[in-house]
């Protein structure tokens, strides 16, 4: 298991979906990603931080907090 990420691997009820830590500095950012193959939980532990996702349906740009709970579509850039 790579440090920060859990798969299906190690928690059997998790197809097709990722969970992975990122701790980014104040005013940090990250390239945008996607997964083709799975979908993820975000859940932000402290702070705040902008969440911005792109689809075929659309795009969407959101603020989180710490406690904030997220949802990432399978295949959408983020």
């Amino acid at each position: 298991m790579a440090a920060g990420s859990l798969t299906g691997d190690e928690v059997p009820g998790f197809v097709k979906i990722s969970f992975s830590t990122l701790k980014l500095n104040n005013g940090g950012s990250l390239e945008p990603i996607w997964h083709p193959n799975a979908r993820k939980i975000g859940y932000c532990l402290q702070g705040k931080a902008m969440v911005s996702i792109r689809d075929a349906a659309g795009s969407e740009v959101f603020a989180v907090k710490a406690g904030d709970m997220f949802f990432i579509p399978m295949g959408a850039i983020h």
